[in-house]
């Protein structure tokens, strides 16, 4: 099977921007309750099954067979022989959706299949936020990053996001990283808005400086397509000891914890207060 990556790229950035269209349709419907609680913890609503079919519908009617990895479901084939590995979450943060906070997202990565594949081998993905008015982020692997039908380019004059974290600490560990970092650190500005995958896209496009998770509880399809966009983007990406985040992508596990900064000054001082905090 020729994989052509910039193709994989539209199929993935038209999937997901249907299902966040549909998805804001379904705004206010009252599909919140809960029907399942999955291995790693988190729970399952009635709104992430049906976003999860429609996505698993819309990946048959492309004709490729695939191993799909999914929030939900874990690991589903389509068809009999693989061609391609997806991973998807279908609604990433899920209780601001249902609470009525207008900050979440439909995410998805796809790479070519093989046995054994991990993060390193996505070679697309797409990011679609449900707020209304907003265009899908997506990527092809040496091809560039690209907002609806413009390409990104990371420019340094035009940094509005310098000395803004985004971040998630509620850990007694967590909370010690972020007392240390806030100390040897001026003027930064926090928020923590509840959807990992578009938190790390804003910090590798700019809107932020860093973004830190050291709390131990984000999943491969949580952040598979994010961090594929941020590498495309060169951004600093690693977990809180400065190693690569490369997990299986064959069923659902936890990556850990998760840094990504656009400045090299931002990630080192990240680096630094997870090391003087918990060594």
């Amino acid at each position: 099977m020729n994989i052509n990556p910039e193709e994989l790229r539209r199929i993935v950035e038209r999937i997901s921007g249907q299902t966040a269209g549909l998805l804001r349709d379904l705004v206010g419907e009252r599909l919140d309750e809960i029907v399942a609680r999955q291995k790693l913890g988190d729970t399952t609503r009635r709104i992430d099954i049906i976003a999860e079919d429609y996505v698993l519908d819309m990946i048959k009617n492309t004709g490729f067979h695939a191993l799909v990895v999914t929030e939900e479901r874990g690991a589903i084939t389509i068809g009999d022989k693989p061609q391609l590995i997806y991973v998807i979450d279908p609604l990433d943060g899920s209780t601001n959706y249902v609470i009525g906070v207008p900050w979440s997202a439909v995410s998805i990565a796809v790479a070519p299949y093989k046995k054994d594949a991990i993060l390193s081998d996505i070679i697309a993905g797409a990011i679609a936020p449900i707020v209304p008015g907003f265009n899908v982020f997506s990527f092809a692997r040496g091809r560039g990053a690209f907002y609806g039908g413009s390409r990104i380019v990371f420019n340094e004059k035009y940094f509005v996001g310098r000395n803004i974290l985004l971040g998630y600490f509620e850990s007694r560990e967590g909370a010690k990283v972020f007392k240390t970092f806030m100390n040897i650190t001026k003027d930064v500005k926090v928020r923590s808005l509840g959807c990992a995958s578009l938190e790390i896209v804003y910090t590798a496009i700019g809107r932020a400086e860093l973004f830190m998770d050291i709390r131990g509880w984000l999943r491969n399809v949580d952040v598979a397509a994010a961090l594929g966009l941020a590498r495309e983007l060169g951004a600093y990406v690693s977990n809180s000891k400065g190693s690569d985040i490369n997990s299986t992508i064959m069923d659902v596990v936890m990556v850990g914890d998760v840094i990504v900064a656009r400045t090299k000054k931002m990630y080192e001082k990240a680096l630094e207060a997870v090391r003087q905090a918990l060594n």
